[in-house]
């Protein structure tokens, strides 16, 4: 069984305060039981409004619609159905806390999301609430984007990209990837295990990378030269025989489209 630092950790969760994920894993009931505990009914209300912002933006920029349209949209996705959906697909109910012989609800299921939600905006940003939720669902259901693995045009960098690339250290692609976005105020790259085959003794795994455009919308498709306004994210695929081989695969890859030199 997973600890819960690995559970996080598989989400894209690498550092949380523990206090305050014990209070978003925390129930009621399990308050009730004459515990001095904090129970996550605050952090739910906050997650709950995150979760809209988040899927508003997501339907928002990627669907030409009206606003009764996109408002449906986003009741579809953020209701007690759905998250109660994410809960058990993440395996959430190895780490709540609630009463004994608690039956977990579709509701309380759904609150347990939105308050995991509300402890990720509190401890880190929206940014990292943003990517956490597409890491989540693994893959991007409704949303724009494309794969370069598909796209074989290279970039025509600025100025500006090309006197970054000459003056950058060799370090490894990952690293290298990482220090990229960050320095364009692009959302960090984040990594989903999303496939193994071949047999147990002798395993491939399959890694997607996905790039995110953060607050640099522009730059972000003068890189890649995307025409189309309304795609703001970018993937590729890595393999390997470890998921960290997978993953550097991945980010080797997507330096290679950029033309971001490395180790």
């Amino acid at each position: 069984m997973h600890s819960l630092s690995d559970w996080l950790e598989d989400m894209g969760i690498s550092k949380i305060n523990p206090k305050l994920i014990k209070t978003a894993l925390t129930h009621s009931s399990y308050k009730g039981m004459g515990l001095d505990v904090e129970d996550n009914e605050r952090l739910e209300y906050l997650g709950d409004a995150v979760l809209d912002l988040i899927n508003a933006e997501l339907y928002f920029k990627f669907h030409n619609l009206s606003e009764g349209v996109l408002t449906e949209l986003r009741k579809n996705k953020v209701n007690n159905r759905e998250l109660a959906r994410l809960f058990d697909g993440i395996k959430m109910n190895k780490f709540v806390y609630t009463a004994n012989n608690f039956h977990l609800t579709e509701k309380v299921k759904a609150d347990f999301i939105e308050a995991l939600f509300g402890a990720i905006f509190l401890d880190s940003s929206y940014d990292k609430c943003f990517e956490v939720w597409i890491n989540i669902e693994s893959v991007i259901f409704d949303y724009s984007s494309f794969n370069i693995d598909n796209y074989h045009q290279k970039p025509n960098s600025s100025e500006k990209i090309k006197k970054q690339l000459k003056s950058s250290l060799l370090k490894n692609a990952k690293s290298t990837l990482l220090e990229f976005c960050q320095s364009n105020s692009l959302n960090a790259p984040f990594y989903k295990l999303i496939g193994k085959t071949g047999p147990d003794h002798d395993p491939e795994f399959i890694v997607q990378l996905w790039l995110l455009s953060g607050s640099n919308p522009e730059l972000f498709r003068s890189i890649f030269q995307i025409k189309d306004n309304l795609i703001n994210q970018i993937n590729t695929k890595g393999y390997g025989k470890k998921k960290k081989d997978a993953e550097m695969d991945a980010a080797r890859k997507m330096c290679d489209f950029i033309g971001l030199k490395y180790s």
